[in-house]
């Protein structure tokens, strides 16, 4: 992305205009970069908030299973007269 940033900015340096015409084109560009980098920004936070919320969904379903698990033993041995 970088790599088309500059060569868009080159370009617009090189091209025969006046100086108006020209930083408005780059001022135009920076712009759409930094949207197009606000966008992906965003998209990344969305990513870890979601990862986040799978893997604390993950940890609470462990806790569930282990108490469940432990009551089954717990139980088993009571039964079994070994508590």
């Amino acid at each position: 992305m970088w790599g088309a940033a500059l060569g868009a900015g080159v370009a617009l340096l090189m091209a025969p205009r006046s100086g108006v015409e020209t930083r408005r084109q780059l001022s135009d560009a920076a712009l759409r970069l930094r949207d197009s980098a606000k966008d992906k920004v965003d998209g990344a936070k969305h990513m870890l908030r979601d990862g986040a919320k799978d893997v604390g969904d993950a940890i609470a379903s462990g806790r569930e299973a282990f108490a469940a698990a432990k009551d089954t033993v717990k139980d088993n041995a009571m039964s079994r007269g070994r508590a």
